[in-house]
């Protein structure tokens, strides 16, 4: 259930990628995000450095778009349904990944390859 919020409280809680969603009931596009943001952190910290240039898009909408959320009318705000960021459900992720086979599989030659070279 969404429901519309304080303005000063919903602006603190939004500085936190993906938790302002959440706080205004969107619990699908707030977690989608945070895991984004801290898949970023995690791999560009390992693998991909230059995957860390992400981070302050992903903050921005993420902010942008809680106090957007937040602003609209009523009717407009309860019209909005809950999703994933990428409308990709867990469910099918299985069959994503088997229709996307070969890029999938230099994706992850390519990340062996970096984790190998940075441990020289």
């Amino acid at each position: 259930m969404t429901n519309k919020r304080s303005k000063v409280l919903t602006f603190f809680i939004s500085l936190i990628p993906g938790a302002g969603e959440m706080f205004l009931g969107f619990y699908k596009m707030g977690a989608s995000i945070m895991i984004i943001f801290w898949g970023i952190v995690a791999f560009s910290n390992i693998l991909f450095p230059p995957l860390f240039y992400l981070l302050p898009i992903l903050w921005f909408y993420s902010f942008f778009h809680t106090n957007n959320l937040n602003a609209m009318p009523a009717e407009e705000f309860f019209s909005i349904e809950d999703d994933y960021l990428f409308h990709i459900q867990p469910n099918e992720l299985g069959e994503l990944m088997q229709n996307h086979r070969r890029p999938l599989a230099f994706l992850l030659i390519f990340m062996g390859i970096s984790i190998f070279w940075n441990g020289l």
